[in-house]
């Protein structure tokens, strides 16, 4: 008699990614020129950088796809939020996918309880997020929209400059 297996509950996600490749399918779409590191103008009240908790890309370091890769984090207490980019993949949600537009760009958003991701098409190849947990939606939806384009050597300065 076959025995009923269990469906899996969705695993919890972790306070610190690892830096991984994006899949494939990802990196295979958009322009390579479109890429760009991101940077938010906006920061929930006493979000600090997290350099420990922190990756980009070093110099001539390029993922699949012919990309560099980041993931910036800030905390504040119990709250955290992760800005990544490139040739890494977005934390892994369960929730109804919900389709905004920031600005000029398409995006998804997905809650489950206190962690919200949103995924923003940029048109580069991989990918761009904003993961927050803890934080609300709308200071979240208020990071994604204030992403601009930072020069990769100012981006690893200011998250050095950050390390105690």
């Amino acid at each position: 008699m076959p025995s009923t297996m269990p469906t899996p509950s969705p695993a919890p996600v972790l306070a610190q990614p690892p830096a991984q490749p994006a899949g494939q399918a990802s990196l295979e779409n958009g322009d390579v020129a479109l890429f760009a590191y991101q940077w938010p103008a906006f920061l929930p009240d006493g979000m600090a950088l997290a350099p420990s908790e922190s990756r980009i890309a070093r110099d001539g370091e390029v993922g699949d796809g012919g990309v560099g890769f980041y993931l910036v984090t800030f905390n504040s207490g119990a709250k955290k939020l992760v800005i990544g980019g490139g040739a890494v993949e977005p934390f892994s949600l369960s929730g109804t996918i919900e389709r905004i537009r920031l600005g000029a760009r398409g995006a998804r958003i997905v809650d489950q309880g206190d962690q919200t991701l949103i995924v923003i098409d940029d048109g580069a190849p991989g990918t761009l997020f904003v993961f927050g947990l803890g934080c609300t939606r709308e200071d979240l939806l208020r990071v994604a929209e204030s992403l601009a384009p930072i020069d990769v050597r100012e981006m690893r300065r200011r998250v050095e400059a950050a390390t105690p």
